[in-house]
């Protein structure tokens, strides 16, 4: 059976102003929240018919995931990896303290479009909606659940000992996030603050991080810092079998081949599947949740070409078209290839998502206002780190995010799906149609 584990960590420094704990949202007790939503989400809502405040929220959040998508990819040359929603929720956490032209700029890059208190308290609930995945998976006797699905996110905040944060800001972070305010002396006991924060990362992510801050990330500007967290781990549905992979050919994009282990699958399975002349689809759900892998598999030689287009829309047009199936008759003798690859990505924000459109935030006369009173706060660095393995045994997967702010098929139709060329894939949770982690494949690269 797959066993696949993601871990997500999101990091916010604040330097001016840095800091902000929240436990998993599905745990506390939301007084503001408004009536739970309906559970009929989908990320194929238009944008004028919203079924609630969280789909619209998930469009907005999608509609960014492919924004930043198309920015990170002009400047990699090969494989990457990022997690849009940590870096939608770190942002959102960050904005809740943002006024005036700083705050509007932030909302129109990151396609928030609910007015502030709904933003917040929706995040809330979509936070509590992933978190019940975790709950509710696999009940079976005498086997624990845990073995087949776990989905945790947990948000923390932390702020300088000698600063004073807005009461109303504090509050939304804890009833909204779900963090309680911890103090600690950024200043004179740098080295005790990063051992503190990245204790709570180990803890939370199974110490699949192990580290996210040093000593040196703290000076007597530092105010406040935020941390998310995600954990995932799940098994296939379908599994593959390790004495199945085999060494075959990988096709680059330049037309030259590698020699990689291909994990290999053949047989009658039940998979959301499309294909046309420019691309192969597939979701590969995981046991017991509606969490999937969704793998688009570009037409070789059109890599580039299918990569240029792909946004949002595209992707909803996807999900139609692989959505469309039904178990009795889309069940497919299907040979089922896909590399083992793993690899590290990092990045620096503050340059793409300027060139998306958030100016005032990184620069002197940002306004933070609703943070603090004291003001001369901006945001001094974003970055965002990941790291992703995935084999017979399922997928791990790790990233962080850190924000400093300074002063139609018929039945058993053979299908062949050889993932033996570049190709993008997303973990997705089809019941709220959130996309927890968004990457891409050139080269694999896989070191025992």
């Amino acid at each position: 059976m797959k066993n696949i584990l993601a871990v997500l960590a999101a990091l916010i420094i604040i330097t001016g102003l840095t800091g902000c704990s929240q436990e998993s949202p599905s745990s506390i007790d939301n007084p503001s929240s408004s009536p739970a939503p309906a559970d009929n989400y989908s990320l194929l809502s238009s944008p004028v018919s919203f079924s609630d405040d969280i789909s619209e929220l998930v469009y907005g959040n999608n509609l960014f995931a492919f924004n930043l998508y198309q920015k990170l990819k002009e400047s990699e040359s090969s494989n990457f990896f990022y997690s849009p929603y940590s870096i939608s929720t770190g942002m959102a956490m960050v904005s809740a303290g943002a006024r005036g032209a700083t705050a509007q700029q932030m909302a129109d890059t990151l396609h928030f479009t609910l007015p502030e208190e709904r933003l917040n308290t929706a995040f809330y609930q979509l936070a509590a909606k992933l978190d019940q995945e975790g709950e509710n998976n696999l009940k079976i006797p005498n086997v624990s659940s845990s073995k087949f699905f776990t989905l945790n996110i947990a948000n923390a905040l932390w702020g300088a000992k000698d600063y004073t944060f807005r009461d109303d800001y504090i509050n939304i972070l804890k009833v909204d996030y779900g963090g309680e305010l911890k103090p600690i002396d950024f200043a004179n006991s740098p080295e005790s603050a990063s051992q503190e924060i990245n204790q709570w990362i180990r803890d939370q992510t199974q110490n699949r991080i192990q580290s996210l801050t040093q000593p040196d990330d703290f000076s007597i500007d530092t105010k406040l810092f935020l941390a998310n967290t995600i954990y995932f781990k799940a098994v296939w549905k379908e599994g593959f079998e390790e004495k199945d992979t085999r060494e075959s050919k990988f096709y680059l994009v330049d037309g030259s081949t590698i020699k990689v282990p291909m994990m290999y699958q053949k047989g009658a399975h039940i998979y959301p599947y499309f294909e046309n002349n420019e691309y192969q689809a597939i979701s590969l759900p995981y046991s017991g949740t509606n969490v999937s892998m969704v793998i688009l598999l570009p037409q070789k030689g059109k890599f580039q070409e299918f990569e240029d287009s792909l946004n949002s829309q595209k992707f909803n047009t996807i999900l139609e078209e692989i959505q469309d199936w039904n178990p009795e008759r889309n069940i497919f003798d299907i040979t089922l290839m896909a590399p083992k690859f793993k690899f590290e990505s990092a990045y620096q924000l503050i340059a793409p998502l300027s060139e998306l459109g958030i100016k005032d935030a990184f620069e002197s006369n940002a306004d933070f206002s609703g943070l603090a009173e004291n003001g001369g706060l901006q945001i001094d660095q974003i970055c965002h780190k990941t790291f992703i393995s995935v084999d017979e045994k399922g997928t791990e997967a790790a990233a962080s995010t850190g924000i400093a702010v300074v002063t139609g098929i018929e039945d058993y139709k053979p299908i062949s799906f050889i993932a033996d060329h570049p190709f993008i894939f997303l973990i997705r949770d089809n019941k709220t149609g959130t996309i927890l982690f968004i990457g891409r494949v050139m080269n694999p690269q896989f070191q025992e």
